[in-house]
């Protein structure tokens, strides 16, 4: 679950998945292109404890740089608790190398104090726009940039299939793993080389 020049990127997963196998663990690396937070709302409504907020958008900035960007069609805020439940999630996380992981979700919940976030119904990840990842469940851990799911996890990518579990990813370090359970399928394209689209073919000597 790795991404970056795809020529090389394909050559790391390869060896990475044959001894990830063996191991019964894949680990791929992502190599891509070399705080004030913001909330929109369109309207609030306040209630005993509560507040509810729609159509929101908060960016997470420290030393001028985006950590993530997150919006949600609805988020309900709970004071003694310090916690904000979230509906239709979008979730961007900014790597350094210029590269995003963006998670999708039903639900969540966004954590004040700590700035965690939960991603709970049909949890859709797309990593450096190479690695569709689809689990049920993922958190999101702000002090470690570290995305998680105990969760079964099914990914789809440059040449592979996979299914597994638990999963995870470092968003600083842009390295994912997965475990247990691995099944994995390579799909190579064969190479045509050649004009007309034909392989090209050695002649025989007479």
């Amino acid at each position: 679950m790795a991404m970056g020049g795809v020529a090389s990127t394909r050559n790391w997963f390869v060896v990475i998945l044959g001894l990830g196998l063996l191991a019964g663990l894949i680990t791929v690396y992502v190599k891509g292109r070399g705080s004030a937070p913001r909330v929109e709302n369109t309207s609030m409504v306040d209630s005993p404890g509560e507040m509810m907020l729609t159509n929101i958008e908060f960016t997470e900035i420290e030393q001028e740089q985006r950590k993530w960007t997150l919006k949600a069609t609805q988020a309900r805020y709970f004071q003694e608790e310090q916690r904000t439940e979230l509906e239709d999630v979008h979730l961007v996380l900014y790597m350094k190398s210029g590269d995003t992981v963006e998670l999708r979700s039903e639900t969540g919940i966004l954590h004040a104090g700590s700035k965690d976030i939960e991603l709970v119904g049909q949890v859709h990840a797309w990593i450096a726009q190479s690695y569709d990842v689809n689990t049920d469940y993922a958190y999101y851990n702000h002090k470690e940039q570290k995305v998680y799911s105990d969760s079964s996890v099914h990914v789809e990518g440059p040449e592979l299939i996979l299914d597994g579990g638990p999963w995870h990813f470092l968003v600083a370090q842009q390295q994912g793993t997965v475990g247990g359970g691995i099944k994995a399928r390579l799909t190579f394209t064969p190479r045509m080389l050649g004009s007309g689209g034909q392989p090209n073919h050695r002649k025989q000597q007479q």
